[in-house]
């Protein structure tokens, strides 16, 4: 892989554009955090040298893992759904065909979960259980999660 790294806001926005909406894809910022995390998991567990996606640290807060600069830039969205707005070329070239790829496959297992249904997967999971609140999870404790698993 081999990509430079991401920034997590264009990851966000690549994931946002991809809901299919016609089809009533509807994801709020609680589902996007989500979906954030779990690309990155994925992202670290397939690259060869456990490259992250995107540099921004996740956090584990009260409601699952989040982005703060991601969470806070839809904040004033509410529990609503998040506009999925044109892509740009400029934030299509910050991400490399395995980036996408990634992330398009992450869509494409988890788009059918409501955002309290990734919640609750995610508090299940170690690397959400075993940090305290407000605090990183690290790195290593996603890859550790995630090497070795498929996407299911």
């Amino acid at each position: 892989m081999g990509a430079e790294m991401a920034l997590a806001t264009n990851v966000a926005k690549y994931i946002l554009n991809l809901a299919d909406v016609e089809k009533g894809q509807v994801i709020s910022n609680l589902a996007l955090q989500k979906l954030l995390y779990y690309c990155q998991g994925y992202y670290l567990a397939f690259t060869e040298n456990r490259e992250p996606l995107f540099e921004e640290d996740i956090l584990a807060w009260r409601w699952g893992p989040a982005v703060s600069n991601v969470y806070h830039e839809y904040k004033h969205y509410g529990s609503g759904s998040l506009p999925n707005n044109e892509l740009t070329d400029d934030i299509m070239a910050t991400l490399s065909e395995d980036q996408k790829r990634v992330i398009e496959a992450v869509n494409d297992v988890y788009k059918g979960f409501s955002a309290i249904a990734l919640m609750e997967k995610t508090h299940m999971e170690n690397p959400w259980r075993e940090t305290e609140q407000s605090e990183v999870i690290t790195r290593d404790k996603i890859y550790a999660f995630f090497k070795g698993r498929i996407i299911e």
